[in-house]
């Protein structure tokens, strides 16, 4: 039986790509759960309040259902009187909806992009 690293040598490196894109784009869409709705834009003064919010919408770290669309404006002035593991939570938590806003946003102008390079005739290589 091969193991793992021959298997991966022997595929095309363009095909390991395109695997990892899909891989990202399933999570991305999982995450979101493929609704399209408004995102909530939040300016908290208090880490209470931020955590009140996420614990409205159920929203943990690591996520264990899709992720809400939380915007945060700018993190609460009490967020360095955390622990280290409070303060990573809380971080990861107010990061993750916008990175994953920015990738749909990407990802739809390249659709976009693409469709248009095929419109027109162009090949990609």
């Amino acid at each position: 039986m091969k193991n793992l690293k021959t298997i991966v040598r022997s595929v095309d490196p363009a095909l390991l790509w395109v695997v990892l894109a899909l891989i990202l784009l399933l999570l991305t869409m999982w995450l979101f759960d493929g609704k399209e709705t408004d995102p909530l834009i939040v300016d908290v003064a208090a880490v209470d309040e931020l955590t009140s919010i996420y614990e409205e919408h159920q929203y943990t770290w690591p996520p264990s259902q899709p992720v809400p669309q939380i915007f945060v404006e700018s993190f609460p002035e009490d967020l360095g009187a955390l622990q280290a593991s409070d303060k990573k939570s809380l971080f990861f938590r107010a990061l993750l909806p916008m990175i994953l806003n920015e990738n749909n946003i990407i990802h739809a102008e390249r659709e976009l992009l693409l469709s248009a390079l095929g419109e027109a005739g162009t090949k990609l290589d």
